[in-house]
C-alpha cells in the first residue's frame, strides 16, 4: 500500500509568495455543505487554513473557529485578512501534531489538505481534538493525474481512505466526483471525495 499512497511534497510558502492557484479569496463550494450539519455555535477548527478565506468567512457568519496551517506565509496573509475579525484566531502548525487539548472542537473542517502517508496521523490527531459524535468535513483528492508526466501526481486510494477514516468516525454522507483543472504545472484531473464523518 506503501508504494500506491504518494503525495508531493510542496513548498507552500513559495506557492504562497508566488500566488497558489487554489488562494482565489473565494469561499469554497465546499463550505454551504459543511453549514448544514451545523447547529450555529460550534466551534470549529479549520484543518489546513491556508489564507483563511474559509476561516474567515464561518468567523463571520458566528461560530469560533481555530485556523491552523502548516505554512507561516498562509497564516501572516489570514491574519493580515482577519485583523478585524473577533471569533477567528490562525496558528502555524501541523495536522500530525495538533496542538489543542482533547476534546477542543465541535466540528472539523479540511478542504484539500489531508492524505498521502500522514493521512492516519492527520485523522487521529483531528479525532482526538474533536468532542464525542463531532462532524467532520473533509474534501480531498483520492486522484491526481497531470496531462504531462509530473512529479506532483499524487494517489490517495479510496479504500484505504475510507478504512483510515473508519478506525476513528462513523460516514454520515460520501460523494465521489471528478474534474479537471489547469495550473502552472499544465492540465490535470483530480478524483475529489467529499465526505461527512461523525466521530465515533
Amino acid at each position: 500500500m506503501d508504494d500506491e499512497i504518494k503525495n508531493a511534497h510542496h513548498d507552500y510558502d513559495q506557492e504562497y509568495k508566488d500566488g497558489a492557484h487554489w488562494d482565489t479569496g473565494r469561499v469554497s463550494s465546499n463550505i454551504p455543505r459543511f453549514l448544514e450539519h451545523l447547529r450555529g455555535n460550534e466551534r470549529i477548527l479549520d484543518a489546513g487554513c491556508g489564507t483563511g478565506r474559509d476561516s474567515i468567512y464561518l468567523a463571520k457568519q458566528g461560530f469560533k473557529v481555530e485556523g491552523i496551517d502548516q505554512s507561516p506565509i498562509a497564516i501572516k496573509k489570514a491574519k493580515e485578512r482577519s485583523a478585524r475579525e473577533k471569533n477567528v484566531n490562525f496558528i502555524v502548525g501541523a495536522l500530525e501534531n495538533l496542538p489543542y487539548p482533547n476534546s477542543s472542537f465541535d466540528a472539523v473542517y479540511s478542504g484539500y489538505v489531508l492524505g498521502g502517508e500522514e493521512l492516519p496521523k492527520q485523522t487521529k490527531q483531528l479525532a482526538r481534538v474533536l468532542k464525542d459524535k463531532g462532524i467532520m468535513y473533509v474534501a480531498m483528492f483520492t486522484r491526481t493525474e497531470y496531462e504531462r508526466p509530473n512529479e506532483r501526481d499524487e494517489v490517495n486510494p479510496e479504500n484505504f481512505v475510507l478504512d483510515v477514516f473508519e478506525k476513528q468516525f462513523n460516514i454520515r454522507e460520501k460523494e465521489i466526483d471528478t474534474f479537471s483543472e489547469e495550473d502552472d504545472q499544465g492540465l490535470h484531473e483530480h478524483d475529489r471525495l467529499r465526505i461527512v464523518l461523525q466521530k465515533k
